[in-house]
């Protein structure tokens, strides 16, 4: 248990320092090496029935040759580990994957990992609330599979993801154009569509679609979740 307990509190010390998306990746991938990580991946998938073969890449620590084997040849749409990330979001170990029934491929997929030093490895999986999916998936030679290992991961992993995607969101350009950021700048402050649509000289079922087409270009259910991010990604003043 101390042995985790180091590893987090390392963690942590780093994670704070950490500027950039590579640094976040480093910081989880330096507290999981006394346990047999030695590289990792940041991704998000589509939140479709399989994954898509060109995944967003949030930070690629894995070794430089399989990654470039990996996404050249499109393998995460035969990646089993990334499809079940698509159907849980649950901690899961590449052993547990290696010992189903796998199509041709699919072992092909693992059995290449193997061959550039990522033998065994984890999967965490996080669902987003706008139907996104990220993965961190880690690896090494032979890493270890206690529950400490487990607790580490868990807890190391969604911190250093929540603080990668907050550094995103701040270095992302404005997605929004100036009259859909002016329509969710109203409707943070308060107004209806009606008001909105009277303050700024339009129709309300303009109003409306500018906040139909902003939930499609932020990724976003509803309307307060809509302001919420476009705040977050300082498309809108607080």
């Amino acid at each position: 248990m101390q042995k985790s307990l180091d590893a987090l509190g390392a963690f942590s010390a780093l994670l704070s320092s950490a500027d950039t998306a590579r640094e976040v990746a480093e910081a989880l991938r330096r507290a999981l090496l006394p346990f047999g990580f030695e590289a990792c991946l940041f991704a998000q998938l589509a939140p479709t029935t399989t994954p898509s073969p060109t995944p967003d890449i949030l930070a690629d620590l894995w070794p430089s040759a399989w990654s470039r084997h990996y996404f050249t040849r499109g393998l995460v749409a035969r990646d089993p580990c990334a499809a079940l990330c698509l159907r849980t979001s649950q901690l899961f170990s590449w052993r547990s994957i290696a010992q189903r029934r796998l199509q041709r491929e699919e072992r092909s997929v693992m059995e290449t990992a193997a061959a550039h030093g990522l033998q065994d490895g984890f999967c965490l999986p996080i669902h987003g609330a706008n139907g996104q999916v990220g993965v961190i998936s880690l690896a090494g030679q032979s890493v270890e599979h206690s529950r400490n290992v487990c607790f580490v991961i868990e807890a190391a992993g969604y911190c250093s993801y929540q603080k990668l995607s907050r550094l995103r969101q701040q270095s992302a350009r404005p997605v929004l154009t100036r009259r859909q950021a002016e329509v969710c700048d109203w409707v943070a402050a308060g107004k209806t569509t009606a008001q909105t649509a009277a303050i700024l000289g339009i129709g309300e079922a303009t109003v409306e679609q500018h906040l139909k087409d902003s939930r499609a270009r932020l990724g976003t259910a509803n309307r307060v979740h809509t302001v919420v991010t476009a705040i977050r990604r300082r498309e809108i003043p607080i």
